[in-house]
C-alpha cells in the first residue's frame, strides 16, 4: 500500500512542477517569471533555428517537429523547479529531513525582498519540526535562518535567511576605518562596507538594546571619534560613569545627578542661543555654513552623550519635586533634539528599554538614527518600529547591531590603546 501512495506522490510532484513551468511561462505579468520565459525561448528558438533543418534532412520534417514539441516540454518541466532544488531536496535527504514516506519538502521557489526567501511546498512535517532542526537546516544548505514560517498561511513553507554571516563577528578599531569629514562618525561594518553616518543630516541617536549587547562598546566607540573631531563632549551617565573612567578628562562635563544635569543642558542651549544670534548675523542657515566663512574661528560641534537614558528621565514613583526636575531635563532634550541640528548639537542617547516612561515621543521621533542590539520583539519594536532586530541578531551575538533600515552591522571592537589618551591628547584638545 506504501509502494502505490509513493508512486501516485512521485507522478503528483512530476504533474505539478509541469504546471508550474507552464504557469512561469505563460504569465509574464510576474516580474520573476520573465528570467523562465526567457530561458525558454530562448532555447527553443535557438533548438529550431539550428537543430531543425538538419534534423529535417535527416530524420524528415514530421520527426524534427516532434522533437521541437518535446524540447518545449522538457524545457516546461525544467522551469517548474529551480536548478539548485534537486541539490538542496538531496541535502535534506541526507539528514533525515523528510515525512514518513521518506519525501523531503521540495524547493519550488527562490526570491529575494530584504533578505532572501526559499519557498518550499511542504510533506506533511509540522512547523514545529522545522524550528527544532534550524541549526541542521542552516548547517547543511549552508545559510543562516532567520524565520521559518507558513508562505502567506498556505501548506508552504517561507524559509527567510541571510548573508549577513558574511559580516566578520569580530572587527577591531583601527583609525584607517575613520572618516576625514567632521560630521560622519564611523560605527562598524556591514555587508556594503564600512557603516557610517552623517551628522549634518541625521543629527540625533538613539542606540536600544539588551544587557550585553554591546551598547556602551558602541558609545565608546563613537566619543573616541568625537574626541578626534574635537566635538565638545557632555557625558550624562547615571550608572555611575565607571564605563568611561579610562577616559580621563576628556568630557566638557560629566554629570552623575539630577542639579548637574540641568546646567549643562541649560549651558548647550544658552549656547545654541548665542549661534543663532552668530548665524543671523552671517546670514548663513546651520554650522557647516558658518564655518566655512569662519575658517579661523570655527564652532566645534556639541554632542550629549546619554548613557541608560531611562535612568535619567523615568518619573515612576518619584516625589513631585524630582519629578519636576525630570520634565525641565526632559523639556531641555526636547528642545535640543527639535533645534540642534542647525547649530551643530547632537544627542546620543542609549538605553535598553526606551519606552514612554523614559523617552517621550518628541524626542524619540528627532532621532533619526535608530540603531538596535540584541534584544526581544517589544525593545525591537520600541527601537526601530519593527520585530526585525529580534528575529535577525543572534540571542548570543556581541556588537552586532541594526539601523532602521533594517541594515545589519557589526560594530568595530575597542582595544585598551584606543581608550588611552596621552597628556598632549588631552592638552591639545582643551585648549583648542
Amino acid at each position: 500500500m506504501n509502494e502505490k501512495i509513493k508512486n501516485f506522490e512521485v507522478k503528483k510532484r512530476q504533474i505539478n512542477r509541469f504546471f508550474r513551468g507552464l504557469v512561469r511561462i505563460i504569465n509574464p505579468l510576474k516580474k520573476e517569471n520573465l528570467k523562465y520565459i526567457c530561458l525558454f525561448f530562448s532555447i527553443v528558438l535557438l533548438f529550431i533555428y539550428y537543430c531543425i533543418p538538419y534534423l529535417s534532412t535527416l530524420l524528415g520534417r514530421g520527426i524534427s517537429y516532434l522533437s521541437a514539441v518535446v524540447l518545449s516540454l522538457v524545457m516546461v518541466y525544467m522551469i517548474g523547479k529551480p536548478i539548485s532544488a534537486f541539490i538542496v531536496e538531496k541535502n535534506l535527504k541526507e539528514i533525515g529531513f523528510t515525512n514518513s514516506l521518506g519525501f523531503t519538502p521540495e524547493l519550488i521557489k527562490r526570491y529575494k525582498t530584504n533578505y532572501n526567501h526559499l519557498i518550499f511546498k511542504n510533506c506533511g512535517i509540522p512547523l514545529n519540526k522545522w524550528n527544532e532542526k534550524i541549526d541542521e537546516l542552516e548547517a547543511v544548505l549552508h545559510i543562516s535562518i532567520i524565520a521559518v514560517t507558513k508562505y502567506r498561511d498556505t501548506e508552504y513553507i517561507d524559509v527567510e535567511f541571510t548573508s549577513s554571516t558574511s559580516i566578520p563577528q569580530t572587527i577591531e578599531w583601527d583609525t584607517k576605518y575613520a572618516s576625514e569629514k567632521e560630521e560622519e562618525i564611523s560605527l562598524g561594518i556591514s555587508n556594503e562596507g564600512v557603516k557610517m553616518i552623517d551628522l549634518s543630516k541625521t543629527p540625533h541617536i538613539l542606540i536600544g538594546g539588551s544587557t550585553g549587547c554591546g551598547k556602551t562598546q558602541l558609545v565608546q566607540l563613537m566619543i573616541i571619534q568625537f574626541f578626534r573631531k574635537k566635538y565638545d563632549i557632555y557625558l550624562i551617565d547615571y550608572k555611575g560613569g565607571f564605563d568611561y573612567i579610562k577616559f580621563g578628562g576628556i568630557f566638557k562635563s560629566l554629570s552623575l545627578e539630577d542639579d548637574l544635569t540641568i546646567s549643562i543642558l541649560n549651558e548647550v542651549l544658552k549656547q545654541m542661543d548665542e549661534r543663532k544670534q552668530l548665524f543671523l548675523e552671517a546670514k548663513v542657515n546651520n554650522i557647516s555654513e558658518y564655518n566655512s566663512l569662519n575658517l579661523t574661528n570655527k564652532l566645534q560641534r556639541i554632542v550629549i552623550v546619554v548613557d541608560e537614558v531611562s535612568e535619567l528621565l523615568d518619573k515612576t514613583g518619584l516625589s513631585k519635586e524630582v519629578k519636576e526636575l525630570k520634565e525641565s531635563i526632559q523639556g531641555s532634550l526636547a528642545t535640543i533634539a527639535r533645534l540642534g541640528r542647525a547649530f551643530g548639537v547632537h544627542l546620543v542617547l542609549a538605553t535598553q528599554r526606551p519606552d514612554a516612561n523614559s523617552l517621550n515621543g518628541q524626542i524619540k521621533n528627532n532621532c533619526d538614527i535608530r540603531i538596535c542590539g540584541r534584544c526581544d520583539d517589544v525593545l525591537s519594536q520600541i527601537v526601530l518600529d519593527s520585530t526585525e532586530a529580534s528575529k535577525r541578531i543572534p540571542k548570543n551575538s556581541q556588537g552586532r547591531f541594526m539601523m532602521q533600515d533594517l541594515t545589519e552591522f557589526q560594530a568595530f571592537k575597542l582595544k585598551r590603546e584606543d581608550v588611552m589618551f596621552s597628556e598632549s591628547d588631552v592638552s591639545n584638545y582643551l585648549q583648542r
